[in-house]
């Protein structure tokens, strides 16, 4: 645990801090020992929150390897857009880390749920960074299918995916890769006063993530429910404590982009908001 909560620089300030008191007690009050003390006082403030960082950060890591997920995201980035006719791109990057003591050549199960179906659905996925490793897809899993979700009281198009890769992850080594999602009509809700759904779902730990969501030309984004979480089953947790450790999705001046950012979202959970579009009358040229 030492060697996870110390490095060498912390080492380096903390003789430096201890040189200074001694110089300290040395010297007589004079201009040069109140210098000192200031000094002091302010390496003494920063090896405290150092200190405190390094052991938040050595228990947050601790809680992720005991939550039986031997990869998680440290980041899960998604670029979307919707067009007028209710069809949808989404481009969905991902860092994720092993942080288990094993080699592990699955990278995690994830999915999508859609409210609306669609007429059509392409799927591609990259793998961004190599690391000198070379890593390759040696075995796709995409699947599509229904499921009976408790939050809509109805089933829903499910879009999954988990890939086998090689060579394998090695405990701690980091791959990032993206997923771009493309659908036909499926947003059309969104246009309406029934509204569409958003969001995040973390199916195991994610460190962070972030949306940015673009609305068609022409339209801008009403947020109707701004923070939804529901578990895995889509049973809807409400607890206020839940709820009040992530920010709201934000739009900017014009309304026409939505960006969201979450921190330590808990596995076993989706993030969602809920939306629609409206005319931007204001704007019409």
């Amino acid at each position: 645990m030492i060697k996870n909560l110390f490095k060498k620089t912390d080492f380096i300030t903390l003789t430096i801090t201890i040189i200074l008191a001694l110089i300290q007690l040395k010297f007589n009050e004079n201009i040069y020992t109140y210098a000192v003390n200031i000094v002091f006082l302010l390496l003494l403030i920063y090896i405290g929150i150092t200190i405190f960082t390094r052991i938040k950060g050595y228990f947050d890591d601790l809680k992720l390897k005991n939550s039986n997920s031997r990869i998680i995201y440290l980041l899960s980035e998604f670029d979307w857009r919707i067009y007028d006719n209710g069809n949808f791109n989404g481009n969905f990057t991902y860092i994720v880390k092993n942080i288990s003591d094993e080699d592990v050549t699955d990278l995690p199960y994830d999915d999508i749920h859609w409210y609306n179906d669609y007429d059509d659905i392409d799927i591609q996925f990259k793998i961004l960074d190599n690391n000198d490793k070379k890593y390759h897809i040696i075995d796709y899993r995409n699947n599509l299918y229904n499921q009976l979700f408790n939050y809509f009281k109805k089933k829903v198009k499910v879009i999954s995916w988990s890939h086998i890769i090689e060579p394998s992850l090695k405990p701690n080594d980091i791959l990032k890769y993206s997923i771009i999602i493309n659908t036909t009509n499926s947003e059309k809700d969104a246009f309406s006063d029934v509204g569409a759904f958003a969001g995040v779902p973390a199916i195991v730990p994610i460190k962070e993530a972030t949306i940015n969501y673009s609305a068609p030309l022409g339209y801008k984004f009403e947020i109707i429910t701004p923070l939804i979480i529901v578990d895995i089953k889509g049973t809807e947790i409400t607890t206020s404590e839940d709820k009040a450790n992530y920010d709201l999705p934000e739009l900017n001046t014009s309304k026409t982009i939505l960006k969201w950012r979450l921190f330590n979202l808990k596995a076993g959970r989706r993030y969602w908001f809920k939306y629609k579009l409206i005319k931007d009358v204001e704007n019409e040229i």
